[in-house]
């Protein structure tokens, strides 16, 4: 099932003061796009993300902790890894969740869809040794970015059951070193 959830405007306020934090932070570090992206505008991506973080921790009904230079350690969203993406591609297809080499197998990733700024579909969810299949591995994706995992939104489980197989997230949750 695929949730539909809208941010209403001080969790967008917030998702784009988190995602200027970020891209600030990288900058400031000098670090480079990762995975071959050569985007014109790594501000709109760290946004994006972050809302597509608020928009899977409303719909769980989770804290989010807008972590910022945590990279993947840790989850976005309590133990969860969140990817964001248009719904559609260029091609007109559904966007695929991404799962790339140095990915956890141990991960649970969650896919969400940007309709527009204050509207996320999320798609569902799946573990990273569920994600390796061979029949979704793109050796050589058109964009010219590294292969990877593209699995496909019907291959994804129902978002909401993680709220069954995790407890959910607090403010107050130590971070891990």
């Amino acid at each position: 099932m695929i949730y539909v959830i809208t941010l209403n405007p001080r969790e967008l306020r917030y998702a784009q003061f988190v995602g200027r934090v970020r891209q600030d932070e990288a900058e400031k570090k000098g670090s480079a796009d990762s995975h071959g992206y050569d985007g014109e505008n790594g501000l709109e991506v760290h946004i994006t993300g972050a809302c597509g973080e608020i928009a899977v921790a409303k719909m769980l009904g989770w804290y989010w902790k807008n972590s910022v230079n945590t990279y993947k350690s840790g989850g976005d969203v309590g133990p969860l890894q969140v990817r964001t993406s248009q719904k559609m591609t260029k091609s007109g297809r559904h966007s695929c969740l991404i799962v790339r080499p140095d990915d956890d197998d141990t991960n649970v990733f969650v896919h969400a869809w940007m309709r527009d700024l204050n509207h996320y579909e999320i798609a569902g969810y799946i573990k990273g040794n569920e994600a390796r299949q061979a029949q979704w591995w793109w050796a050589n994706p058109t964009n010219e970015r590294p292969p990877a995992h593209f699995v496909p939104y019907t291959a994804l489980h129902d978002a909401k059951e993680l709220t069954q197989l995790f407890s959910p997230p607090t403010c107050f949750e130590e971070q891990s070193p």
